[in-house]
């Protein structure tokens, strides 16, 4: 696809592979390996540039050094076009970014991505998970 056929950003947010469903928009993996079990829905892409590869290992301070230099490296512009080439596929709907990460209990690399994101391009990432938790607690009350 030609990055002329290629212009609507799509809406971005990030997701746990164990609790996305597919109703919530486009399914991209970001993790270095891809889920053993079973899911309810098809992982429709992937995004290598966004993949940890290499990093894992390293403690938290510096896999966030290196995942963002990689990030830099990659940049903003090229990602955004690889946003919209796989958006232009599935117009309408929002590209969620997956790995494994439970965020309301540990780091994630989908986090430190939708942080950078923000800082570099002023659109916002919101994780989902979060979002339902938060509806539901204000729903409780």
């Amino acid at each position: 696809m030609s990055p002329r056929a290629v212009g609507v950003m799509p809406e971005l947010k990030t997701g746990r592979y164990s609790t996305f469903t597919a109703d919530q928009g486009i399914a991209v993996a970001t993790s270095v390996g891809l889920p053993r079990f079973r899911l309810g829905y098809a992982i429709e892409h992937e995004i290598d540039a966004l993949k940890p590869f290499g990093l894992l290992k390293l403690p938290r301070d510096r896999f966030e050094v290196a995942y963002r230099k990689r990030l830099d490296l990659t940049g903003p512009e090229r990602l955004r076009w690889q946003f919209q080439e796989i958006a232009a596929e599935h117009p309408g709907e929002p590209l969620v970014f997956l790995c494994f990460e439970d965020v309301s209990k540990q780091w994630c690399h989908r986090r430190l991505l939708a942080d950078w994101w923000l800082e570099r391009t002023g659109q916002l990432i919101p994780e989902i998970e979060l979002a339902q938790l938060t509806l539901t607690d204000q729903e409780d009350r």
